[in-house]
């Protein structure tokens, strides 16, 4: 249960404009107090590791070793974001990097009563995209997370479902839930910092999911349908595909 240790990659270094600067100096300062509280979980697991060996056994130990190591990880990176933004990248195989991404999120939303599914296209298994992993993990979860949070009142069965396949050089991987679907009023400003439609939102996390997309040269887009029936909203991040 330690911190992964820093590993040699292709960096990136991203100056922002002096408002990027204000948001990036106040996220680092929020994910510096995270990494405390998380320091503390972290140790506790170490303790009842020793304490309950038996807890080694169990299958979902080594996803919550992984997933404590790249929230770390994560947060070290942010912690040191104040006049640049560093990104770590290296050529990654996309299918297995979706497929641990799936495994990590699903217990948390099934514990949700979600079904939640993951559907790749055979072409998956065939690429790999320039990435820093844990920053486009993280991009991941925050909107499955938020597809769980937009289906909690859905009746009847509530779905969240990651897919991917290839579109030209791109990888296109789309979270897509059957909740409300988002008003058109909210759609301009989705993005924007600070601009929050959640009671205890921050206004943070889909500013931070599109300058992360960005940065990887991507882009992320929104399909929705807020009309019943068939209420709907699908977020499609593309990614560069690296050319064999």
């Amino acid at each position: 249960m330690s911190e992964l240790p820093a590993t040699s990659c292709t960096s990136t270094i991203i100056c922002p404009s002096e408002t990027e600067n204000q948001y990036a100096a106040l996220i680092s300062e929020f994910s510096h107090e995270i990494r405390n509280s998380l320091t503390l979980v972290n140790s506790s697991l170490q303790l009842l590791e020793k304490e309950c060996p038996a807890v080694l056994q169990s299958d979902l130990w080594p996803q919550i070793s992984q997933d404590m190591a790249d929230t770390f990880q994560l947060l070290r990176k942010m912690s040191v974001r104040k006049s640049t933004r560093v990104l770590c990248k290296h050529t990654v195989p996309m299918m297995g990097f979706l497929q641990k991404t799936a495994a990590s999120a699903a217990p948390a939303l099934e514990e949700r009563g979600i079904h939640f599914s993951s559907e790749f296209d055979d072409s998956v298994a065939r690429l790999s995209c320039s990435l820093d992993e844990c920053s486009i993990k993280e991009v991941l979860v925050n909107l499955l997370f938020n597809a769980a949070d937009a289906v909690s009142e859905t009746p009847g069965t509530r779905r969240v479902t990651l897919s991917a396949g290839a579109n030209g050089d791109f990888l296109c991987i789309h979270i897509t839930d059957n909740g409300p679907g988002i008003p058109q009023e909210y759609m301009d400003t989705l993005f924007d910092p600070f601009v929050t439609h959640k009671k205890s939102g921050t206004g943070l996390g889909l500013y931070v999911v599109r300058t992360v997309v960005a940065q990887h040269g991507g882009s992320i887009s929104v399909q929705t349908n807020p009309c019943p029936p068939g209420t709907f909203t699908d977020f499609c991040i593309r990614l560069p595909i690296v050319k064999a």
